[in-house]
């Protein structure tokens, strides 16, 4: 008799094939990153390879100013044409960028950073000598948009940079030009974090100074029941979120006057609370509401401001958007090492790190004056970065402000 041969059941095939899909989900998904990542790697070996072929002009041009006199207008005496600043450059060479159709012994040059809506970007102008006006009337021959910042600096006979220089005045070229360019994809550079950092902690240190209603503005008097506004509404969304229902302590940065601590207290009133903030006057406010212990603190100075602290949650809400790109994965990471369950993020996102306002060069989408920023960060992708996972959602529309319009929740445990 011959025995019964047994095949796969239809639940252990769909097991199987739960099992595969589940495996080629991960595998394809790595191969997304790793492919990602490599393009990113080539657009940025690209772009710096254009910027030093740029860059190299430039320099020739540069090493071939000659003292030429003439008249830059014709009000004017005649002078070496030679003018700089810190992001413009008008002289006369004998190694123009652009060779002219004709064989020219000398020719202007304007090298500029142009920020205006039409044209953003590096232009370069130039026009044979001799002629009128020979700056002003320059033909535009040269406009590349990927160049975000130019500086310009110029060495005297001292040895030292100086930040402009006006051959007319000093009868002489410069013994050298220092010429920096900062591409597209490089435009949070570093080095505008000590001045962007100079500017948000003076804007809200001073921001109770400036005006009387900062502190009453922020707390939005969310101690009258009768008088639910919509940021007291939005404090108490936040405070019934699922993480703080199963937390012993919490910490707010950038807490300004409480309202979110003082309902969380309301709420949770065995919870222990503190607060961090710039502003000495809104802490002051907040001592006087809320029980709890706080701290008059730069969120620039992350280390130093959690520095002994530890409790279940740290959290924000509207506070990122005005840090420098550049030091805001670094007080990410620090508060992962003083959270124990939970980091929970009410900001405003963007999967392109788009900037709302900002120096010119960083490209915003409302231009201001000065080095004042606020942006919209990949916060997931930060934070994937530093190997934490995070679930993400709006805010009720209802709900959502300026810079507090998602969610970000990050669960440590």
């Amino acid at each position: 008799m011959r025995r019964r041969e047994r095949g796969f059941t239809l639940l252990e095939l769909l097991i199987a094939l739960a099992i595969v899909g589940a495996l080629l989900t991960i595998a394809f998904g790595g191969m997304r990153v790793a492919l990602a990542a490599w393009r990113r790697g080539e657009d940025r070996a690209e772009a710096h390879q254009h910027a030093r072929g740029v860059a190299s002009a430039l320099a020739r041009t540069v090493g071939g100013a000659y003292p030429y006199q003439a008249r830059p207008d014709e009000t004017s005496d005649r002078v070496v044409l030679f003018r700089g600043t810190a992001t413009r450059l008008e002289l006369v060479t004998q190694s123009p960028p652009f060779p002219l159709a004709a064989p020219i012994a000398f020719t202007a040059v304007v090298v500029a950073l142009d920020e205006s809506e039409e044209r953003r970007g590096l232009v370069i102008r130039q026009r044979a000598l001799p002629n009128a006006e020979p700056f002003a009337q320059a033909t535009l021959v040269f406009h590349d948009p990927s160049v975000t910042r130019l500086e310009l600096t110029y060495l005297d006979d001292a040895g030292a940079w100086q930040d402009a220089w006006k051959a007319e005045d000093t009868g002489a070229l410069p013994r050298a030009v220092r010429i920096a360019l900062t591409p597209a994809h490089e435009r949070y550079a570093q080095a505008d974090l000590e001045r962007v950092k100079a500017v948000t902690a003076a804007v809200w240190r001073g921001a109770a100074h400036r005006s009387a209603k900062y502190v009453p503005g922020y707390w939005d008097e969310v101690d009258r029941v009768e008088r639910r506004t919509r940021a007291s509404r939005r404090s108490e969304w936040l405070a019934a979120l699922p993480p703080f229902a199963a937390a012993e302590s919490a910490l707010e940065i950038g807490c300004a006057s409480g309202r979110n601590l003082y309902v969380l207290q309301e709420r949770y009133p065995r919870m222990r609370l503190g607060g961090i903030d710039i502003s000495p006057e809104a802490v002051a406010h907040a001592q006087s509401r809320v029980r709890g212990e706080f701290l008059v603190g730069d969120l620039y100075e992350s280390a130093a401001m959690l520095a002994g602290r530890t409790v279940d949650i740290i959290f924000t809400m509207g506070v990122l958007i005005h840090l420098h790109p550049g030091a805001l994965p670094g007080l990410l990471a620090e508060m992962r090492r003083h959270a124990r369950r939970h980091l929970v993020l009410c900001e405003q996102l963007s999967g392109t790190n788009e900037v709302v306002k900002g120096p010119a060069w960083w490209r915003p989408s409302r231009k201001v004056t000065g080095d004042y920023i606020q942006w919209s960060p990949d916060l997931p992708a930060m934070l994937r970065r530093l190997g934490l996972p995070c679930e993400v959602s709006d805010v009720p529309g209802v709900l959502q402000s300026n810079g507090a319009r998602h969610l970000v929740v990050v669960p440590l445990r």
